[in-house]
C-alpha cells in the first residue's frame, strides 16, 4: 500500500495556513511577542486568537458573529480535508488491490530507495503476501547486497513462502552478523524441521550439527529466549516452556513463549497443539496492546494463523 503524506496535500497546508493566527485578519501581531499560556502546552500561538483570549481584554476583536462564522468556515475546511485524505486512501488500497503480479514486480524492479523496498516488504508480508515481501527484499540485496545478513524479516516471509532452503540460508547469514541472537539460528532450525516434514524423512533432528550449539547464543539477554533455546536443542520440552512463562506473569514472555512452542509443534506435525499454543499468542494481552501491534512477531502470529486457516481476519 502506498503511503500517503499528509504534508503533501494541498487542502490541508491550506487549512493549517488558514488556521494559524497570524492569518486571522482580526489578531494584534503585538501579542505574539508574549504568547499566553494553555491547555495544548506552553504556549497557544497554533490557535485561533479568539479560542484564548476573552473578549473583555480586547474590545477590539470581532463580534461574536463573525468568531462563529469563521471557526464554521475552518470546520468545513477540516471535513473537505479529511473526506480529500480518505479518498486518497482508498484510492491508494484499490490500486494495490487491483495490481497484478506482473505490474507489481516492475514496479519493484524500478524502484531503488532501498528504504521503501522495506517499508513495503514488510508491508507486504502484513497483508498475507510473502512472495511479494520477498520479492522486494531481493530488490534490496540487489541494490545494496552488503544488507543481508540483516534482512531478517526476508528470511521468515521466504519461510512463509514455502522456501525453507532460501529460508535457511538467509538466517545462517543472519546468525553469522549477530551470533547472540536465539531467534535467529531458531528460525534456521524450523527451516530444518520442515524441510524433513515435507520430505517424509522421519528421522529426529538434531541439533549437534546446527546453529542452535553457539555457546554465544546463551548469552541472548531475553529469559524466554534462552528458554525457547533450550526446547529447540532438546534439552527440555515445549510444555515446560509453557509452564515457566504462564499468563498471569509477563505478557511479553507469555506470547513469546506460546508463538516458539507453536512453531515448535508444527515443525513436529503436531497440528492440535500448534494451533492452540500459536492462537494463545495471538488473543495474549501482550498482542492487543499498543506495544504489541508493533512487534513484527505478533504480525507473524496473526499471519502464520491467518495462512493455516485458523483466523480470518
Amino acid at each position: 500500500m502506498r503511503i500517503v503524506k499528509t504534508a503533501r496535500i494541498p487542502c490541508l497546508q491550506s487549512m493549517r495556513q488558514a488556521t494559524h493566527p497570524r492569518n486571522l485578519p482580526f489578531v494584534p501581531r503585538s501579542d505574539y511577542s508574549n504568547p499566553p499560556r494553555g491547555i495544548f502546552g506552553t504556549s497557544n500561538t497554533h490557535r485561533p486568537y479568539h479560542a484564548t483570549h476573552s473578549r473583555a481584554r480586547h474590545p477590539t476583536s470581532p463580534n461574536r458573529a463573525e468568531n462563529v462564522k469563521t471557526r464554521r468556515g475552518v470546520l468545513r475546511f477540516l471535513a473537505v480535508a479529511v473526506l480529500a485524505l480518505n479518498a486518497n486512501q482508498v484510492v491508494a488500497r484499490a490500486s494495490d488491490t487491483l495490481e497484478s503480479d506482473a505490474t507489481f514486480s516492475r514496479r519493484i524492479r524500478s524502484e531503488r530507495n532501498i528504504r521503501a523496498l522495506v517499508i513495503e516488504g514488510v508491508g507486504q508480508f502484513k497483508k498475507g503476501s510473502a512472495r511479494r515481501s520477498v520479492e522486494c527484499f531481493d530488490r534490496v540485496i540487489d541494490l545494496s547486497p552488503p544488507t543481508k545478513p540483516f534482512l531478517w524479516q526476508r528470511g521468515i516471509s521466504l519461510y512463509y513462502a514455502d522456501d525453507f532452503e532460501a529460508s535457511a540460508e538467509q538466517f545462517s547469514a543472519d546468525v553469522a552478523a549477530n551470533p547472540t541472537d536465539v531467534e535467529e539460528a531458531v528460525w534456521f532450525e524450523l527451516c530444518r524441521m520442515r524441510q524433513k516434514s515435507l520430505q517424509g524423512d522421519p528421522t529426529e533432528t538434531t541439533s549437534d550439527d546446527t546453529l542452535l550449539m553457539s555457546t554465544r547464543l546463551d548469552k541472548d539477554p531475553r529469559p524466554v529466549m534462552r528458554a525457547v533455546l533450550f526446547v529447540f536443542r532438546r534439552q527440555t520440552s515445549p510444555e515446560d516452556l509453557l509452564k515457566q512463562f504462564p499468563p498471569d506473569q509477563d505478557p511479553h514472555d507469555y506470547f513469546y513463549a506460546n508463538l516458539y512452542a507453536g512453531l515448535w509443534y508444527e515443525g513436529k506435525n503436531e497440528e492440535t497443539l500448534a494451533r492452540s499454543t500459536m492462537l494463545a499468542a495471538v488473543n495474549s494481552p501482550y498482542a492487543m496492546t499498543l506495544n504489541g501491534r508493533d512487534d513484527y512477531m505478533v504480525n507473524v502470529a496473526h499471519i502464520h494463523s491467518r495462512l493455516r486457516g485458523w483466523i480470518t481476519t
